[in-house]
C-alpha cells in the first residue's frame, strides 16, 4: 500500500488506506465479474456450436439409416421374389406325388369300409363323454394377429428439412449473441489486454531497478506481483475461451462440410444446406473492435512485446 511521507501518521493515513483498499477491492470486483461474463457467455456460445455440429451427425445418421432400411426392404423382396420362383417349381412334383397318393387311397377305401361299419357299430354301443371346448385357452384376438403380424414401427424422428430449419435458427441466436458479446465488450477487453501489458512492463521495470541496485523505488514488490497474476490468469482464461469458441466454430464448418447429402432430395432442401454450409463459413470469433482476436495467440503476442520491451528497457538501464 503506498502513502506519501506527509500523511504517513495521523487519521489522513487511515483515510488514504481505506480508500485505497476500497479502490482495490472494486476494481479487482469489477475485474472478476467481467472475466466471468465474458466467459460465461462464450462457453454458451460453445456448447450450442457442440449442440448443432452433434445435431448436423445426427441428421446423417438418420440419411444413414433410411437408406440400410431402403437396402433392407430391396434385399428381402428380392429374397421373397426367388422364393415365390423356387416354389413355382416344386409345385409339379408335389402335385404328382399327392395323386399318386389319391390313387393307393382310393384302393384301399374297398376293404376299409367293413372294418369302420364294424367299428360305428362298437361306438354306438359303448357309452362316451361329449367333448367340450375347452375354456382356459383364449383364442387370439383380432389386435393380437394385427400386432403379431405388423412390424414394430422404425424410429421416427423428425423431418430432415425440418431439422435443418431449427439448425439455421440456432446457428442465427448464437451468432446474435456471439455478435453481442463483442459490441459489449469489445472495448473492455482491449482494456484488458493493455492493462496487463502495462502491469508486466511496470513489473519488468520494478525487477530491472531493483537488479541494478537502484533503491529509489518505493514499490510493494509482493503487492505488485500479486496483482500481477491475478491480471495475468483472468486475461488467459478469456483468451483460452476464445480459443475454445473459434475452434468449435471451425469444427462445426468442417462437419457440415464432410457431409454426402444424398442427390435424391428436393432443391429446396439442398439450397438450405447450401445457405447452412455458407451461414458457418465465417468462424465465430471474439475480437476487440475489429483489431485482433481474442485467443492464445493474441496473448503470445502480449507476451512478446512486452519482452520486447522489457529487453529494451535493460539495455537502457545499462
Amino acid at each position: 500500500m503506498w502513502v506519501p511521507e506527509t500523511m504517513r501518521d495521523g487519521a489522513g493515513f487511515v483515510i488514504v488506506y481505506v480508500l485505497q483498499l476500497a479502490f482495490t477491492l472494486i476494481q479487482q470486483s469489477a475485474l472478476l465479474t467481467f472475466t466471468l461474463l465474458v466467459i460465461i457467455l462464450t462457453e454458451s456460445a460453445t456448447a450450442n456450436l457442440c449442440l448443432l455440429r452433434r445435431e448436423i451427425l445426427c441428421v446423417c445418421g438418420l440419411e444413414v439409416e433410411e437408406s440400410a432400411s431402403l437396402t433392407a426392404v430391396k434385399s428381402r423382396s428380392d429374397s421373397e421374389r426367388r422364393a415365390s420362383v423356387e416354389g413355382a417349381s416344386l409345385d409339379g412334383n408335389i402335385k404328382s406325388v399327392t395323386e399318386q397318393l389319391m390313387s393307393i387311397s382310393r384302393a384301399k377305401k374297398a376293404w376299409m369300409a367293413n372294418a369302420v361299419s364294424v367299428i360305428e357299430e362298437g361306438m354306438a354301443n359303448s357309452s362316451h363323454e361329449d367333448i367340450e371346448p375347452r375354456q382356459d385357452v383364449a383364442s387370439p384376438t383380432a389386435e393380437a394377429v394385427s400386432d403379431f403380424l405388423t412390424h414394430p414401427a422404425p424410429f421416427t424422428a423428425a423431418d430432415p428439412a425440418v431439422r435443418l430449419q431449427r439448425l439455421s435458427e440456432r446457428y442465427r441466436r448464437v451468432f446474435l449473441l456471439v455478435s453481442e458479446t463483442v459490441s459489449v465488450f469489445g472495448a473492455p477487453l482491449l482494456g484488458l489486454h493493455a492493462a496487463v501489458a502495462a502491469i508486466l512492463l511496470l513489473a519488468g521495470y520494478v525487477g530491472a531497478g531493483h537488479l541494478s541496485g537502484r533503491r529509489g523505488l518505493s514499490v510493494d514488490v509482493a503487492g505488485l506481483s500479486l496483482v500481477m497474476v491475478y491480471w495475468f490468469v483472468c486475461l488467459l482464461t478469456v483468451n483460452v475461451s476464445g480459443s475454445g469458441l473459434l475452434e468449435r466454430s471451425q469444427e462445426l464448418h468442417s462437419a457440415l462440410a464432410k457431409q454426402c447429402w444424398p442427390a435424391a432430395r428436393g432443391a429446396a432442401q439442398r439450397r438450405r444446406l447450401g445457405a447452412l454450409l455458407e451461414q458457418t463459413r465465417g468462424p465465430l470469433t471474439l475480437h476487440v473492435c475489429g483489431v485482433f482476436t481474442v485467443r492464445k495467440e493474441a496473448l503470445l503476442s502480449v507476451l512478446s512485446f512486452v519482452l520486447t520491451y522489457f529487453v529494451i528497457m535493460m539495455q537502457m538501464i545499462r
